[in-house]
Formats: structure tokens, sequence, C-alpha cells
């Protein structure tokens, strides 16, 4: 049955259910384009033969992906998606103000886009980690790496950290970098801070010094490094490059500059001539306080072993 409306013929009536290469409802000049019954409250597109889209109550599916124009420009407030003309054609969702976005499996949500931008992903998720511009990240007990909003790295839940390159091995291979990306100059600055909880325990300063809050018991020798040779002078000065010192020249020393020594630290001073060490002089340095309270008239090949308190140099043995 049809009827002529403006000079357009309309066919209307009900029509047999067709199939995917033979749709019922269907053009002159290409038959197997059109629309057709699946089933129960479930038609489909078909183009050329072959099932195209898929309509049912609570889902519509697509059997080839979908391409966008080049857009409009978004509408705030509104429900959203494509390529948005107003700026740089990229992919846009957009969801009404005080809306976040939500990926779901098995209608299980298992990522979600607040309205700030922080990603958040459940227990459930394993894999990569997620990072906004904001620098917030969230994730559950599943996540193998995560790096919060206070900037803390951690590893899943009742299991370690491990950060590790795989890199070959060789005489130069470094498996791990880690520091500061700009250059540390400043006095009490810190490469790496060791915590227990919010307690530093240890730390590794901006030179590579590192201080221990515990005792220390090592598995095997530890290696010594012998310093920069210190030149005789009133006021020596010490390099922080090692506990074994070369002191060269004959020149009277009445004090021993201490800039950046930590209280307790001990070194060997080995005289390659015989100045003489004075005992409790004022100087630019500090003071040395020596065995019987007396000056120490040093031989070539002599050793002086002393120990900074914070003040004083202490004489700890001679040879």
């Amino acid at each position: 049955m049809s009827t002529i409306i403006n000079g357009q013929k309309i066919i209307e009536g009900a029509f047999e259910a067709g199939l995917v290469a033979n749709p019922s409802i269907r053009f002159v000049n290409a038959l197997n384009d059109g629309f057709y019954r699946i089933g129960a409250n479930n038609w489909g597109l078909s183009l050329n033969g072959v099932k195209n889209i898929d309509f049912a109550p609570t889902l519509t599916t697509f059997a080839a992906p979908s391409v966008y124009s080049t857009g409009v420009a978004v509408t705030a407030g509104s429900y959203w998606m494509g390529r948005n003309a107003d700026a740089t054609n990229l992919m846009q969702l957009e969801v009404p103000t005080g809306a976040s976005y939500e990926f779901s499996v098995n209608d299980s949500t298992v990522v979600t886009i607040s309205t700030v931008g922080a990603i958040s992903a459940n227990s459930t998720v394993k894999g990569s980690a997620f990072l906004d511009t904001g620098g917030t990240f969230n994730a559950g007990t599943g996540t193998l790496f995560g790096i919060t909003n206070a900037a803390r790295v951690y590893g899943a839940a009742g299991t370690p950290l491990v950060l590790g390159g795989q890199v070959a091995d060789g005489a130069t291979t470094v498996g791990t970098y880690s520091g500061s990306n700009v250059a540390l100059a400043t006095a009490g600055a810190k490469l790496h801070s060791f915590m227990n909880a919010t307690v530093e325990k240890a730390y590794i300063d901006k030179d590579g010094g590192i201080v221990l809050g515990g005792s220390m018991t090592p598995g095997a020798m530890i290696f010594g490094k012998q310093g920069t040779d210190i030149a005789s002078a009133n006021d020596a000065t010490l390099t922080l490059t090692g506990n074994y010192f070369d002191v060269t020249g004959a020149t009277q020393i009445n004090t021993l500059i201490a800039t950046g020594v930590q209280a307790g630290t001990q070194i060997i001073l080995q005289f390659d001539s015989n100045p003489l060490i004075k005992h409790a002089t004022a100087g630019a340095g500090a003071q040395f306080y020596l065995s019987g309270a007396a000056d120490y008239q040093t031989a070539a090949g002599g050793t002086l072993t002393v120990t900074y308190d914070g003040t004083y140099w202490r004489e700890i043995s001679r040879s």
C-alpha cells in the first residue's frame, strides 16, 4: 500500500521481518541496504547485506568504528562526544557541570575521572599507572605503581616497591638512577631521605655523604678513602674527600678548618714533613686538643688520629 504526499511515494503498513541480506525496508537501487527485524524488540541496519548497527532496548551495537566529522563547538551542560571544532579537532567527551566520567566492565566501575581531572582506579585494576596534569593519582591494592597527590610513591598493598632497570650487564652498567633533576648547592639539601613512616632514619646529602640515624652492621670490609692532600698552614683546610690525608709542608698548624664536617668524624693525618701541631691555639678553624695538653712536634712519616666533636679536634692516637 502506498500514499502520494507532495509528489513523493510513502510506504506505510506492516512489513515482513526481512533478513540481513534482504532487509524488509530497503531501497530500489540498493536492495541489500535497509532495516530488518532481528528478533523481539530488536532490529538492525544492513549495509551491502552486512549488519552495521544492532538496535536493542538497552543497547545499540555498532559493527564498525564510529567516525566523527569535524564537529561543532561543545555545548556546556550537555552530554556530548565527538570532534570539537572550536579547538584543534581533538576527540572530546563532555558531561554536564558536576558530573564525572566512569568506565565500567560488566557494570563494575574500573576507572573514574573526577570533575577536576583526578583519575581513580578501583582495587581490581592492575597494570599501568594513571597520572593527571595536577599530579594526582589514586589507585587500589591491585595497582603495581602509584603516585598520590602528596607526591609519594608506593607499591601494591602488602608488597614492597621495587625499582629496577632492565639493562644488559657490563662494566659501565647502571641499573637505576635516582636523585635530583636540578643541581643542589644549598647546605642541608639532601639527594635522598630514608624514612620509617614519618621519621627520617638516614639520608644522602647533596655531596653524596651518607648520614645514618642508627648503627651500621657491615657484611664485609668497609673501604676508606684517601683524601686530597692538606697543605700545612696556620689555619689548614680540610677537604671532604676522604678520611686519610697527607699533610704537605712544614708550616706550623694552629687549627684545621672543619666546614661541613659532622661531629663524630674521625680522620688520620700523615705528615710528609715535620710541622708543629699547636694545642688549644685560636685561629680561623677548629683547635686541636692534644694528649698531655701540649704541642706535638711531628716527624716525616708520623701520623695523628683525631676526632671532631663539633668544636675541637681531639687526639685519639699518634705514631
